[in-house]
């Protein structure tokens, strides 16, 4: 809530620990700021059939730091991406 006031950029990391926190690490990302692992954020968004475009594009941003396996994923998000972008 504070980085959000405060207007601050949030890293990729970050953004998903503020929507996933609430569930899986509320009180270390509230009171502390204490971002939840990447690997754990990345199967949060995988395994939620409600994310938005935003949190996938935001969840595929972190494969790269990512291990190699994780690469496999890849496609499933990027199908979802494109399934939940508007259609011109």
């Amino acid at each position: 809530m504070f980085l959000r006031r405060c207007g601050a950029a949030l890293s990729p990391v970050e953004t998903l620990t503020d929507h996933y926190a609430a569930t899986h690490a509320h009180p270390l990302w509230r009171w502390r700021l204490v971002p939840m692992d990447a690997e754990v954020l990345f199967r949060a968004v995988r395994e939620d059939p409600r994310a938005t475009a935003e949190l996938i594009a935001v969840a595929l941003a972190l494969l790269p730091g990512l291990p190699a396996e994780f690469a496999l994923a890849e496609g499933d998000l990027l199908a979802r991406l494109e399934r939940a972008a508007p259609t011109p």
